[in-house]
């Protein structure tokens, strides 16, 4: 994956790709929580690699682009309030498992693990 599709990608992971219609927005990994099907691995496994891709970028830059920001934010924001918070619509309307639930918060925190050190411009292991 270049760069510019891991972007692209990312925008349909965040939901803000203007292309609604298009099945890689309905699979994207907030989309996919609007109404929550289940947990979608495939989406996680792709939203780390188009992590991974733009790794290098975000710990050596002095600044991000705005719409990169947008999209990072976005999705380690609404994830959190929509999927782990009690107050949430996952949790309020009981539509995950606790053992769902775990994993799900597993994931945003390895998401906002690796932005937050990557960007201080350490790897995750630090």
């Amino acid at each position: 994956m270049t760069k510019e599709q891991a972007l692209e990608q990312l925008k349909f992971h965040s939901g803000l790709h203007p292309d609604i219609e298009s099945t890689r927005w309905t699979n994207g990994f907030l989309p996919s929580l609007r109404p929550f099907r289940g947990l979608n691995r495939e989406a996680f496994a792709n939203l780390i690699e188009c992590l991974n891709v733009l790794k290098d970028d975000i710990k050596s830059s002095k600044t991000l682009e705005k719409e990169l920001m947008l999209d990072l934010w976005t999705i380690c924001h609404y994830a959190k309030a929509w999927g782990t918070d009690p107050e949430g619509m996952i949790r309020r309307n009981n539509l995950i498992s606790a053992a769902e639930l775990k994993e799900f918060e597993g994931w945003i925190n390895e998401i906002s693990y690796k932005i937050s050190f990557w960007l201080e411009g350490l790897d995750e292991d630090e």
